[in-house]
């Protein structure tokens, strides 16, 4: 995929020509260089359809000494909301991205597929190696057809799931030992 700068996190899978999933990616793995890291939910869709419209889900975490903080719509319409993020940080609560589309005159939707429609900023100050899960769960999905109608593919819709790294600094003893041994094997060959 052409945007992504960093990590995956999950690229969550589609059917035979019908597709309707989120998409998680995230800009870096986390360290005490990068102690944050941004998740994005991209929205796809079928490509028989004309725009994303709206969703409903939460973002959650595994339980974990990091959290998120500072969300952000990419999309913004009536009835959207940033979501509420738990006192533990672990997740992210009735997040609502929409986009308004009137096929006659305008507003037009922004026709990308996938769709940046939100993020959030996860971040640690605990850096011990380990994976943290993420996974989206979905109450509604809205898609737009070009006469402007939208319709709720929550039906077919498929979760995005992944993970985010964590690692211990460029100087740590477990990195400098991994450095080692990469150094080591070359010198074998």
């Amino acid at each position: 995929m052409k945007r992504i700068c960093g990590v995956v996190l999950a690229l969550a899978g589609s059917a035979l020509g019908q597709s309707f999933n989120f998409e998680l990616v995230v800009s870096n793995i986390v360290s005490p260089e990068q102690p944050s890291a941004t998740v994005e939910v991209w929205a796809a869709f079928s490509p028989a359809l004309y725009a994303f419209a709206k969703a409903r889900f939460d973002l959650l975490a595994s339980a974990d000494e990091g959290g998120f903080s500072d969300p952000v719509l990419h999309l913004q319409g009536p009835g959207d909301y940033l979501g509420d993020i738990a006192p533990d940080g672990d997740s992210v609560l009735k997040v609502a991205p929409m986009q308004f589309y009137w096929p006659n005159g305008g507003p037009y939707g922004d026709t990308s597929n996938p769709i940046l429609v939100w993020s959030v900023t996860w971040s640690t100050s605990e850096f011990d190696p380990r994976t943290v899960s993420l996974v989206t769960l979905t109450s509604e999905y809205y898609v737009y057809k070009e006469s402007g109608h939208w319709d709720d593919y929550i039906d077919t819709f498929v979760e995005g799931e992944g993970s985010s790294q964590v690692v211990p600094g460029a100087g740590t003893p477990a990195v400098l030992g991994l450095a080692a041994l990469a150094g080591l094997r070359r010198r074998r060959r």
